[in-house]
């Protein structure tokens, strides 16, 4: 995540193409990110294999890549957090070519690990996996931070996901109830930009 300075926008997604790069490195499974909604907050999620991809990445190209596209004086502020893949929502995966938004809860200091999981498979996975729109999704949990979980998933468009916002929503939390279970629960809305995204290159 990565706060942008004002004017700086455009300067930023340039650099950000220049990622394209990643397309050939071992390990790599896809990128996608754009603008969180209403802000100058760029949100860029990485996908890899594993953790041996990720380190072999920082060690050798990284730097280089960073360095030439001059991204680091387009921001203001950058934090990088690693995740694990926990489950896909209905085996239905994130679309690294696609447009639309992603919408990202983070749930940080869960206090019921089991109830956490299990409202997950028995009622907001089921729902997701119907709803119109919706284009994929994953559950994501910190490597480090074994209490702190991401829940992505991709819509095809800003209104698919407004109306799952506006209808479905609110009732999946009268169900679920997180707050019982979860101290602080954050939601941001992406809007994907496709220059940005990345596929691999398995040629």
């Amino acid at each position: 995540m990565c706060e942008v300075d004002d004017g700086k926008q455009e300067a930023f997604s340039q650099s950000q193409s220049a990622w394209s790069q990643l397309s050939t490195c071992n390990g790599f499974v896809g990128q996608a990110g754009g603008w969180e909604a209403s802000s100058s907050t760029a949100i860029i999620l990485g996908f890899w294999e594993s953790q041996f991809h990720v380190s072999e990445f920082m060690r050798t190209i990284h730097d280089d890549i960073y360095l030439s596209n001059k991204q680091q004086s387009t921001y203001r502020h950058c934090s990088v957090n690693y995740f694990e893949l926990v489950s896909t929502i209905s085996d239905l995966q994130i679309n690294f070519s696609g447009a639309g938004v992603l919408r990202i809860a983070y749930c940080s200091r869960v206090l019921d690990i089991d109830r956490f999981n299990r409202d997950q498979q028995l009622i907001w996975n089921p729902q997701l996996s119907t709803q119109l729109g919706c284009l994929g999704g994953h559950v994501w949990r910190h490597v480090k931070h074994h209490d702190c979980y991401l829940v992505v998933t991709h819509w095809e468009s800003p209104e698919a996901h407004e109306i799952y916002a506006n209808n479905v929503l609110p009732k999946l939390r009268e169900i679920a109830r997180p707050s019982e279970y979860i101290e602080q629960l954050l939601g941001k809305v992406v809007v994907l930009d496709t220059k940005w995204n990345v596929t691999p290159n398995n040629g």
